[in-house]
């Protein structure tokens, strides 16, 4: 959740870029964001899905639903929103998220949860809401990972963001989404990219491909060349892309 190619020193996760200020006031309907850094790559397979009606003043959606504000005026709890889309079986996901605020508070999480995920429970109560049970996983902003209200990581985002972050449904839930919650004033996150491919042999073979390859450059054959330009993440190198969520279902 820091910029790319630049580690954060700070302790917890800092903004994306600084087109968006800490101080910023949001009164009445979002105003249009300007800020395009890091979405270089028009794709966007899903969107945040609309907030229930009775939790409408604390998570506001703008931008055709790709950007969403948790608590523009004030927090009275844990606000969570999930993508309009679930993840099929036998598919790979991946998708990045900008976080354009300060991160502070209780918590702000991102992460994973399946369709019983209760996404009103907590909202009048300040906790960490991704992996409090064992229907979702949560990265929190200060470097912890949850799952079933227990710590499975304990580490700063100084050293976790070199790479990808995996989830692994393994058939347990029938139904996932991806999610994001938060307790604090104003905080923004955005879907910069939103992407997935069908589980195969050819994955699995382009994977293994990309992690032996020397140097950046790939020989394929033209057509899937171009194929893959959009989906990049394949051939990823796990060090060469921060702010990465992936799951595979």
């Amino acid at each position: 959740m820091s910029p790319r190619g630049k580690l954060s020193t700070a302790k917890n996760a800092e903004p994306y870029c600084s087109c968006w200020q800490q101080n910023m006031k949001l009164v009445g309907p979002l105003e249009m964001n300007t800020c395009s850094c890091g979405e270089e790559d028009d794709i966007k397979e899903w969107r945040w899905e609309k907030p229930a009606d009775s939790v409408s003043d604390h998570v506001v959606l703008s931008e055709n639903n790709q950007l969403v504000t948790f608590h523009p005026n004030t927090s009275s709890g844990t606000a969570f929103v999930k993508g309009d889309t679930p993840m099929e079986h036998n598919y790979h996901y991946y998708w990045e998220v900008k976080m354009l605020t300060n991160s502070y508070g209780t918590d702000i999480m991102v992460g994973v949860g399946s369709d019983k995920v209760d996404i009103l429970e907590y909202r009048h109560k300040f906790t960490s809401g991704l992996g409090k049970t064992i229907e979702s996983y949560g990265l929190s902003y200060t470097g912890r990972m949850l799952h079933a209200s227990m710590k499975i990581i304990d580490r700063r985002f100084t050293g976790f963001c070199r790479g990808d972050m995996l989830f692994y449904n393994l058939r347990r839930h029938s139904v996932v989404y991806p999610m994001v919650c938060s307790t604090a004033v104003q905080s923004s996150f955005k879907i910069v990219y939103a992407s997935s491919w069908k589980a195969s042999l050819l994955v699995d073979a382009l994977k293994i491909l990309s992690a032996s390859a020397k140097g950046d450059k790939i020989k394929l054959p033209l057509g899937l060349r171009n194929q893959l330009k959009s989906q990049f993440w394949i051939t990823m190198p796990s060090y060469a892309r921060e702010d990465a969520l992936g799951a595979t279902v």
